[in-house]
Formats: C-alpha cells, structure tokens, sequence
C-alpha cells in the first residue's frame, strides 16, 4: 500500500530508486512513516466501524418514530372521537334534563288537578251531606 504514494511523502532516503515496487527495486521508508500509515489504517477501519453503528442507531431512531407517528396519528384519531362522544353526551343531558323538567311540570300540574279535584269532591260531599 505504501509503494502507491509519492516518495517525498513516504520519507524515502534514496531519490534514485524508483517506487514503483516492481522486480528487485528497493524503497525505504522510515518506521515512523509506516506507524503512522498503521494508525491512518486502523482509524479508516475503525471509522467504517463507526459509521455502521451510527447508520444502525439512526435506523432504529426512524423505526421508533414511525412507530409512534401511527400510535399518535391512533391516539389523535381516539382524541377526536372521545371529543364527539363528549359532545353527544352533553347535547343528550341537556335533552334528559328538558325533559326532567317538562316531566315535573307535569307531575306537578297533575298533582294540583288532582289535589283541587280531591278538594272539591269531599267540600262538595261535605256541602250536599253525604
């Protein structure tokens, strides 16, 4: 992999080998050169390492969302029919209660007639002897 760059960049000490790196040529590159292409190596691969761990969370972050975009776009949708429920049962408590009254009204009138009534037959017994 070395034998690819350039000779000034590799620390070769002889100009007048070539680097080609073919038959019995010969290069030489200083240790620290190559420690340091190691550690280049090792960071590349463990860059590759890294960005597939990053891929493999953000994939599981957009799973997560999905999955609580459609149990919100559920609890939205449960929302808004507890909301119509709501709506209905107020409107039909409201119709009981109109009705609770009318049925009063009634029992009371009812309840007038039929005390005046009871009233007038026993004054008007009372009155006539019987």
């Amino acid at each position: 992999m070395l034998l690819i760059c350039s000779k000034s960049l590799f620390g070769q000490i002889n100009d007048t080998i070539s680097l080609r790196g073919f038959g019995d040529s010969l290069v030489v590159v200083d240790i620290a050169t190559i420690r340091e292409a190691n550690i280049k190596l090792l960071e590349r691969n463990l860059f590759k390492t890294v960005v597939a761990q990053q891929d493999t969370i953000i994939l599981n972050q957009y799973d997560i969302i999905e999955k609580y975009k459609q149990e919100n776009v559920y609890l939205v949708k449960t929302n808004t029919d507890l909301e119509k429920e709501y709506k209905n049962t107020i409107e039909l408590n409201k119709q009981l209660n109109k009705n609770l009254k009318y049925n009063k009204i009634i029992a009371y009138t009812l309840g007038g007639v039929s005390i005046a009534t009871i009233t007038y037959i026993i004054i008007n017994s009372i009155a006539n002897g019987k």
